[in-house]
């Protein structure tokens, strides 16, 4: 069966850190004590994956997070300061972002992606990495760049 020549989009999928090694994921994934995705130690849902401690400079976090794929921030939340809980300081910050795929043509999906446990507002004004898939100086709507 033949294509035809209607438009699909599939946007550009892109692994968190600079790191690009599907085995290297997931070697730093299963090392994890805690934030295991799909389930936690307990065994409750935990449709997420935390990155810590040494797994980080492992990744090249420093270098910047990007987002799963192309897409545009729908919802955020900055706090200006973290939580502190009994546990330690903890942020309830988050990046909610939407994504489109249409593939084959006329078949649309939209998927969200959730970035949670963000850093501090102060801390968006210390360095500003990359182009285009950070956010930049500032935090109002009007300041954040568009993740494309």
């Amino acid at each position: 069966m033949a294509l035809n020549n209607q438009r699909t989009y599939i946007p550009k999928f892109s692994y968190p850190f600079e790191e690009n090694s599907y085995e290297k994921y997931m070697q730093e994934i299963s090392s994890l004590a805690k934030g295991n995705y799909l389930f936690t130690e307990n065994g409750f849902w935990h449709g997420g994956i935390h990155f810590e401690g040494a797994m980080l400079s492992r990744l090249k976090s420093h270098k910047g997070i990007k987002c799963i794929a192309d897409g545009e921030i729908v919802a955020y939340r900055i706090n200006d300061e973290y939580i502190n809980n009994t546990r330690g300081l903890y942020s309830s910050g988050f990046f909610l972002v939407r994504h489109f795929l249409e593939y084959p043509a006329n078949n649309r999906l939209t998927f969200f992606s959730l970035y949670m446990h963000t850093a501090k507002k102060e801390d968006y004004f210390v360095k500003v990495i990359g182009e285009k898939r950070f956010l930049r100086k500032g935090y109002e709507k009007s300041s954040i760049s568009p993740i494309i």
